[in-house]
């Protein structure tokens, strides 16, 4: 098995973000602003964000991305592997990451907290 190239220690989040190529965003709404200030996320990885009441549209001007960027929604019974995880849009690595610890079901659309509709 492989070492993560952080597993020595990284010297901050935009150096684990650097070194991944897919990023989980997963703060509380009230902390996002301050969690991911200054943080970029290059177009090569693959942004799967678990947050709530915080659009695609924003959440990529925050990290200053135009990465896939799916969201994702896991249930509670995912700790027991026993959930379904709903995912929008789908992605080839999301859908093997969330295969791992639930069933994941891809949405045809997703409601952005704005009131539009992502399709």
């Amino acid at each position: 098995m492989r070492a993560h190239p952080c597993s020595g220690g990284c010297a901050d989040n935009q150096d684990v973000v650097n070194r991944s190529g897919t990023v989980i965003i997963a703060v509380r709404l009230q902390d996002h602003s301050e969690a991911l200030a200054g943080l970029q996320v290059g177009s090569d990885s693959v942004v799967v964000s678990v947050m709530a009441g915080i659009g695609s549209s924003e959440l990529r001007q925050t990290l200053g991305t135009d990465a896939p960027l799916v969201r994702a929604i896991p249930l509670p019974a995912v700790r027991e592997r026993r959930s379904v995880t709903v995912t929008f849009p789908s992605h080839p690595v999301v859908d093997a990451l969330f295969d791992v610890t639930s069933e994941e079901v891809g949405a045809e659309a997703v409601a952005e907290p704005c009131g539009c509709r992502c399709t």
